[in-house]
């Protein structure tokens, strides 16, 4: 998609955050911002300031932002939808020029109803929503086979501790949750100096 808009001379900025760390508008809107001014100051503004510097950044600097929200689900039980009418309604004041930000929300079950969002923001997103499948075994095992490859020394993580990874994973379906264990199979064979990751670290890694 980048450089899909490259090539139109379109200047695309795509910007991932994860709500689970980002816990407020405040934040979110901050990483924005920061994203394309790295020492802007952390406090003194509110979160609708900070959000119309955003938007007088991309004009400025005439850009466009693809925002990825992750764990969005989170966000909305902690701290309530008023971030996605925000972000939906942003340019909605201003005719007649670019749309400058786009969003996309991820989670494992957006809620979406009236009893938490405003009819016309329930309208916009529910017109553009994808549903996934939780995965197979067969399909985390292939996950995690290519992320074992990438992110560890050849041979150093045993078949049978992929597997394993899969088959406690495949109740969720959850590939982040496969990488997760992974990793923290990994990290128990860092610490007791092992040369391969056996399945009893990723037994271990389930039960931390």
């Amino acid at each position: 998609m980048i450089q899909a808009a490259e090539r139109r001379g379109i200047r695309l900025h795509k910007l991932h955050i994860n709500c689970r760390v980002s816990k407020s508008a405040y934040l979110v809107y901050l990483r924005i911002l920061r994203e394309f001014k790295p020492r802007f100051p952390r406090r003194g503004h509110s979160p609708e300031e900070l959000l119309q510097m955003i938007v007088e950044v991309l004009d400025e600097e005439d850009r466009y932002l693809l925002l990825m929200l992750d764990e969005l689900d989170y966000f909305i039980r902690q701290r309530g939808a008023d971030i996605l009418y925000d972000l939906t309604r942003l340019m909605d004041d201003r005719l007649n020029v670019p749309q400058r930000l786009s969003m996309i929300g991820i989670g494992r079950k957006v809620p979406l109803s009236e009893d938490i969002l405003d009819s016309s923001t329930l309208s916009t997103l529910q017109r553009n929503i994808l549903r996934f499948e939780q995965y197979s075994s067969e399909a985390l095992y292939d996950i995690l086979k290519e992320r074992s490859d990438v992110a560890f020394r050849e041979n150093t993580v045993m078949d049978e501790t992929l597997q394993l990874i899969c088959d406690i994973a495949s109740d969720r379906g959850d590939a982040r949750y496969a990488i997760e264990l992974l990793w923290r199979a990994g990290k128990q064979a860092d610490s007791t100096d092992s040369g391969k990751v056996i399945p009893d670290y990723a037994r271990k890694a389930k039960a931390d």
